[in-house]
């Protein structure tokens, strides 16, 4: 180097902020210039002295590796730390024009401002991503290539298994219903000639359970590093989509009800005169065959027409009812009985547990099974399929009074959830023109009881219909006077009747039972009471009750047996007994036969 390059050299080492050493070839130190004091602020090295001492001594095997490698590559470069900052250091050998070398530059930057920007920054991702994966909407950014990057909420909207999220969107894309998936694409692909409009749609996504998720997805563009990207957040709107397509089936059944009542309405009218004026004109025709047939053919296709208006007043909650108390399970065995010929090829199976009385119409009661039944056979299409028919008694939670369950179930196609939507509309069907009104009466009919139904199916997975029908009124608001010495059995007795819909008033001697008997709002239709009592003798107990109620149903229960717990007692006063410990359903039978007297 030139005694004038030298010089330019100094110049540029003196007014920079940057601290520089510079060594002979044999790593003697020369030059030394650091003008914050910064770079060795402890002690800092004075030539002439080796390099050695400008590393920490643990460190000099680091620098000689980095000292050599300088000298075979050009140069070196590394980050280190000292005096609380961070530095970016280098060596540069210098060589004279005949490439022998002179001495080496050691250059110490002060890299901390450019160090706490880029920790700073990585902070910000930090949170970001934080923030981005905590939210409980989706979160997702594309550029022209697809996916870059999808929070967890997004990964799980569309279905995606985190570990297959590298796929990309076209793995988001395989959960969309095929209808929808295409615009979604488009929408988050961006546009090379012009930004992406703020735009959003709805989508529909097949969940792993089979469900379907509707999904609210916006997109915008936006502009990162001179790069075109398209941000899309997305939120799971099943519930409110749910909630709208019930309101409007709720809407469109009231109007189909209002219009099936009003047509039949006018119908039935209308056949008031033709059935009448055929009747008398088959009065005044003469007994001609001929003639006699024309108007028993007008006579039966009327009444043909008036079963079908009857149907229509049934769906829309305005025909006859004619109440009765009823066995469920008598109900379900005629019904199976009637639908036999029609379902030759199947297989009914009965499971009929159902312990309770309804109150109910038998007819249309038989006409909901035939219709779910029938229904049933035909979803098997002609093979040899299966069909079970159940009855059950149903606990409520107090206050909601117990119900009775009926089920049928078939191991048929099944349906998809738009054909359950509208599975009970009338003349829907997805057989041939013509069917559908069966099961529209039937759900007519079901809540002309105050019941209700719930339907459960899939395409290939059968179809199960579950009917919900309310106790028989006596008996579900009938009350039973419990008397017993014993706390933990008038507590077991209580929860026992209240599970099936009887209400229970405990009593632990004679003189509350009397007391509460002869209450005027007391309504007990039933005494259950133990032959053992701490107050009074059961022969005098039971004549006091005679005396307050005398048609009263009165159940006497021991752990003596009979003739020991009934001594000295008229049996005839009684409605009958029973033997501590008893089971369950010799009590409920007991009990329900009592409040049926």
């Amino acid at each position: 180097m030139s005694s004038a390059d030298t010089r330019l050299v100094r110049r540029l080492v003196e007014h920079s902020g940057d601290a520089f050493a510079f060594f002979g070839p044999d790593g003697t130190l020369l030059e030394l210039h650091d003008p914050t004091g910064r770079r060795w602020p402890e002690h800092p090295p004075r030539p002439p002295c080796s390099w050695t001492d400008l590393a920490e001594p643990e460190l000099i095997p680091a620098y000689r590796e980095l000292w050599q490698r300088a000298l075979e590559d050009g140069g070196s470069e590394w980050v280190t730390g000292a005096g609380g900052q961070v530095w970016r250091d280098a060596l540069v050998p210098i060589r004279r024009d005949d490439q022998t070398l002179e001495g080496i530059l050691f250059v110490a930057r002060n890299d901390s401002a450019r160090h706490e920007i880029e920790a700073a920054l990585r902070e910000s991702e930090r949170r970001f991503r934080v923030l981005a994966e905590q939210a409980d909407f989706g979160i997702g950014l594309f550029d022209d290539r697809g996916l870059v990057y999808a929070n967890r909420t997004l990964q799980s909207l569309f279905s995606v298994d985190p570990e297959n999220v590298a796929a990309g969107s076209k793995e988001l894309l395989g959960h969309v219903n095929s209808d929808d998936a295409g615009k979604l694409e488009r929408l988050w692909k961006p546009s090379s000639d012009k930004p992406v409009r703020p735009e959003r749609m709805t989508v529909r996504v097949h969940a792993p359970d089979g469900s379907e998720r509707w999904v609210d997805v916006a997109v915008r563009s936006i502009v990162l590093s001179d790069n075109r990207f398209v941000l899309t957040s997305c939120s799971d709107i099943t519930g409110r989509e749910q909630l709208l397509q019930a309101v409007s089936r709720k809407e469109r059944e009231a109007s189909l009800i209002a219009i099936a009542g009003g047509l039949a309405h006018d119908f039935n009218n209308i056949l008031v005169s033709i059935l009448s004026a055929t009747s008398m004109l088959q009065d005044e025709l003469p007994a001609d065959r001929n003639l006699q047939d024309l108007c028993a053919m007008i006579s039966g296709g009327a009444e043909r027409i008036a079963s079908l208006t009857g149907k229509l007043l049934t769906y829309s909650r305005g025909g006859v009812f004619r109440p009765e108390r009823l066995d469920l399970n008598d109900v379900v065995r005629d019904a199976i009985e009637m639908t036999r010929s029609s379902l030759e090829h199947v297989q009914v199976n009965q499971d009929l547990r159902a312990t309770h009385a309804i109150r109910g119409d038998r007819s249309l009661l038989q006409q909901v099974l035939v219709s779910l039944l029938v229904n049933a056979g035909e979803a098997t299409a002609g093979r040899e399929g299966r069909v079970h028919v159940r009855t059950a008694d149903e606990d409520r939670p107090a206050p909601e009074p117990s119900t009775v369950r009926l089920e049928v179930e078939d191991d048929g196609a099944g349906m998809d959830a738009q054909t359950q939507q509208r599975m009970f509309e009338p003349y829907f069907s997805t057989k041939f023109q013509g069917r559908g009104l069966g099961l529209a009466a039937a759900v007519g009919a079901i809540r002309t009881h105050g019941g209700r139904v719930d339907v459960e199916s899939a395409p290939g997975q059968g179809t199960q219909v579950v009917i919900h029908l309310p106790l028989e009124a006596t008996e579900a608001f009938s009350k039973v006077l419990v008397v017993d010495p014993d706390p933990m059995v008038r507590k077991v007795v209580e929860r026992l009747l209240r599970r099936r819909g009887i209400h229970a008033t405990p009593a632990e001697d004679a003189a509350t039972a009397l007391e509460r008997l002869d209450q005027p709002d007391a309504g007990i239709r039933c005494v259950m009471t133990d032959a053992t009592l701490p107050d009074l003798r059961a022969p005098e107990f039971l004549r006091a009750l005679r005396n307050l109620a005398p048609s009263l149903p009165i159940l006497v229960c021991s752990g003596h047996p009979k003739d020991v717990a009934l001594d000295g007692i008229d049996e005839g006063v009684l409605f009958g007994f029973l033997m501590k410990p008893f089971k369950s359903e010799e009590l409920l039978r007991l009990v329900r036969k009592a409040l049926a007297e």
